[in-house]
């Protein structure tokens, strides 16, 4: 069985996204930017639902004040992963049995 996780990517902005497998995204999108590109920390998810729905919930919290383009965002000292992960974890507990650990 796949592994899915939400992860985030910083070279400046970051990249959320979700993967099976890190190191090959990273390596993918390290080809295509100028800068070295690192991973932050990532939150495993139970399934490709609960990844995607998980990754789209991230970036609509962050789209209004911290959207730079795409899937990449401005994550300072202002934006608190863990409250978000609080949030979704609140706001989506009927769909899954497990989750997302911080």
């Amino acid at each position: 069985m796949e592994q899915w996780c939400v992860y985030f990517i910083r070279c400046g902005p970051v990249k959320i996204g979700r993967t099976t497998d890190l190191m090959n995204r990273l390596k993918d999108l390290q080809v295509g930017n100028p800068y070295e590109l690192n991973i932050l920390f990532t939150l495993p998810c139970s399934s490709l639902e609960h990844s995607m729905k998980l990754e789209r919930f991230l970036h609509r919290q962050l789209y209004n004040k911290f959207h730079v383009r795409g899937e990449w965002f401005i994550v300072d000292s202002r934006v608190s992963i863990t409250k978000l992960i609080d949030k979704f974890n609140t706001s989506h507990s009927h769909l899954f049995d497990e989750k997302v650990v911080k």
